[in-house]
């Protein structure tokens, strides 16, 4: 079972990785500013941590930039640890949810940036979800935690288990509330035997410390499952 549902997050995360380097085609090294994004996921309910790094020329529409020999990455003191196949973004995943201190040396200066647990608000779910929902009928789900912050975003994503992301990635909707139904017409999609409920909240944030004019930011989503047989 945790076997699985490792699999299921990595398909996740390996899905919208890919997504994020579809804008050009030809990656190269640079000595151009790097604009750098860093997407850093706090999965709670399993207390891991993955965080990715991407770059580009100058802003996030530009050209992709691969490190070159001169350039390297480290989050907490490790240069990356976790391999996105087919994709040129290099990943760390990290036990617990710690505080990430992240250092991009580019010819041997530094640039460094954070990432902690508190750039993001914290929540739970605030409703009582049962072990087995029927396709024909409905799903309410409720959150609680801190008020939102400017720009802080709550979604729900209702997930398929045991199927491959590219087959059906599922069904997200943003929550203008605190409450969100799912009615038959949604549930109904979902022909697996198993369903993942991910309750999310995250929130992007410029970077503090840049690279010269290029510009840059830090996805941070802090994210709660939970998981429910359904039944016709």
């Amino acid at each position: 079972m945790h076997l699985l549902k490792c699999l299921t997050i990595l398909s996740f995360s390996t899905a919208t990785l890919l997504a994020g380097c579809t804008k050009n085609d030809t990656p190269s090294s640079s000595d151009k500013p790097y604009h750098q994004s860093y997407n850093v996921e706090y999965w709670l309910t399993d207390s891991i941590t993955y965080m990715t790094a991407s770059f580009r020329e100058y802003t996030a529409s530009g050209p992709t930039v691969r490190i070159s020999n001169d350039s390297v990455i480290k989050v907490n003191n490790l240069t990356y640890n976790y391999n996105y196949t087919g994709t040129l973004s290099q990943g760390w995943r990290f036990d617990g949810v710690p505080d990430l201190n992240i250092e991009l040396l580019k010819a041997g200066l530094p640039i460094r940036n954070t990432v902690s647990t508190s750039d993001v608000g914290d929540f739970d779910f605030d409703s009582i979800i049962a072990g087995t929902l029927s396709r024909g009928g409905s799903l309410t789900v409720s959150w609680t935690g801190d008020p939102l912050r400017d720009k802080e975003v709550v979604s729900i994503s209702l997930k398929p288990i045991g199927l491959s992301v590219s087959t059906f990635p599922g069904i997200t909707k943003i929550m203008s509330g605190n409450t969100i139904t799912f009615y038959s017409n949604d549930l109904s999609l979902f022909k697996t035997e198993k369903l993942k409920i991910i309750l999310s909240r995250k929130i992007v944030i410029p970077l503090i410390q840049l690279d010269g004019t290029a510009s840059g930011e830090k996805i941070v989503e802090k994210q709660r499952y939970k998981e429910v047989f359904l039944t016709d």
